[in-house]
Formats: C-alpha cells, structure tokens, sequence
C-alpha cells in the first residue's frame, strides 16, 4: 500500500559498490534465507575494512533503511 520510492534502489547502489570493493556481494558467506534475515534486521550490512573511509560514509550514505528516513 505505500508508494514507490528510491529507497531500495539506492540499497542496491551500496551493495553494488560494496561487491565491487570485495568481489562478493554483502553477507556472501550466510545461505540466502540468513542473508535475507540479516539485510532486514541489522541497520546495515558490514563495511569492508579495506576501503577508505569515504567510501565507507559513501556507503553509509546508501544503507538508510527506509523507515529510517525524514
């Protein structure tokens, strides 16, 4: 019943970004249902440890929840 917005699709730039710094996509060691789970539960996916920290504020930037958002 809500409308579309960008919200997910800006989730997705985040993990896109993040697969390119990793070559894996986030929660690639957990089965899809526990990757689900934890895409749903947890504020955000992990940060790579190996990129700047503009790339992780960029990234932080993309992974608002969209109940978190103004």
């Amino acid at each position: 019943g809500e409308e579309y917005s960008y919200t997910c699709d800006i989730w997705s730039l985040g993990c896109t970004l993040f697969e390119l710094l990793t070559a894996r996509p986030p929660y690639a060691e957990a089965n899809p249902m526990i990757a689900v789970y934890k895409m749903t539960e947890n504020l955000h996916p992990p940060l790579p440890p190996n990129c700047s920290s503009l790339a992780q504020q960029f990234l932080l930037c993309t992974w608002v929840r969209g109940d978190a958002r103004p």
